[in-house]
């Protein structure tokens, strides 16, 4: 059996060959609108210094293919041209799974994030993972959201519809994490 080194070098002369990246994570923003008491990034929030459409399209162009783009922050769905991100990535660098972690508390943009994504591009499926850490006022808690337990809940059937459109394309997940508080 090779060592360590020569199976990594073998992964990335195979990767380079096949001119694909497996998964790539963008963090599209640092803007949340919730308060969460298990989150990693709680540092960082809401402070200015996200990467600009023109600065991402930059990324795009100086990516090869990309199979698994996650588009996370912050709260993804708080950025206003994530369609157009989107837009970029799959045109660009063949993207065939997005997934998008979300708290669920954008109704409206979420819907139309994922009926832009799926509706424009035929050759994607689209992994929206929605925030779920306990049952009501546990979740509202862990949040730091007063309400986000029903708002996710009405986001999520609100969704229903474009689930059983592209029943074939469309996963809607629930993510949660397991901590002492839930």
């Amino acid at each position: 059996m090779p060592s360590k080194a020569v199976q990594l070098v073998q992964l990335l002369r195979s990767t380079r060959r096949e001119k694909r990246l497996g998964t790539v994570i963008l963090f599209v923003t640092s803007r949340c609108n919730a308060f969460c008491k298990t989150c990693f990034y709680h540092e960082e929030l809401n402070r200015p210094g996200d990467m600009t459409f023109e600065q991402l399209e930059k990324v795009s162009r100086s990516m090869p293919r990309i199979t698994d783009l996650w588009l996370s922050g912050g709260e993804p769905m708080l950025r206003r041209d994530l369609t157009e991100i989107i837009d970029t990535f799959v045109a660009g660098n063949g993207v065939t799974r997005i997934i998008i972690p979300t708290n669920g508390l954008v109704k409206t943009r979420t819907f139309e994030v994922v009926s832009h994504a799926l509706g424009q591009h035929q050759e994607i499926d689209l992994y929206l993972n929605i925030a779920l850490d306990g049952y009501g006022k546990t979740h509202d808690r862990i949040r730091g959201v007063p309400g986000n337990w029903e708002k996710t809940l009405d986001c999520i059937e609100s969704l229903y519809p474009l689930k059983e459109k592209y029943a074939d394309r469309f996963r809607l997940n629930v993510n949660t994490v397991v901590c002492a508080e839930n």
